[in-house]
């Protein structure tokens, strides 16, 4: 009978520890997103329909991002934070182009140049590259 009472006792302490981190984590979040700086809306200048834009976007995010894990080793880990921060501080602040190729520029936050992506219209879709072309 007293071990159920102990049970008892750690199993309501479970849930209040679970509680509280899960109440921690989504005060994290709202705290997060409330502080996130407002950007200014991306620049489209050119051509381009509303899907190729989204289509440019979304293939100068998989760049940025396969970059910041291209080359994954232990050499690499400690900047990695550094790195996925700055992937999370970066957005396109404008794209210019046509329907078969464009340049994007991405700001990288108050502390970083802008860095330039040359995104090229491709049969399977568009492709990003790194810097001038």
């Amino acid at each position: 009978m007293g071990d159920h009472i102990t049970w008892s006792v750690m199993h309501k302490k479970k849930k209040i520890v679970f509680a509280l981190l899960l109440l921690l984590l989504v005060g994290v979040g709202v705290w997060l997103l409330l502080a996130a700086p407002r950007r200014a809306p991306m620049q489209v200048v050119g051509t381009l329909t509303p899907k190729e834009v989204t289509e440019i976007t979304s293939a100068v995010h998989r760049q940025m991002w396969r970059s910041t894990f291209s080359a994954f080793s232990w050499k690499a880990i400690p900047g990695l934070p550094g790195s996925i921060a700055g992937n999370v501080t970066s957005h396109i602040s404008g794209i210019y182009g046509d329907s078969e190729s464009a340049l994007v520029i991405v700001a990288n936050g108050k502390t970083k140049p802008p860095t330039a992506f040359h995104a090229s219209k491709t049969p399977k879709g568009w492709v990003c590259r790194s810097g001038f072309f």
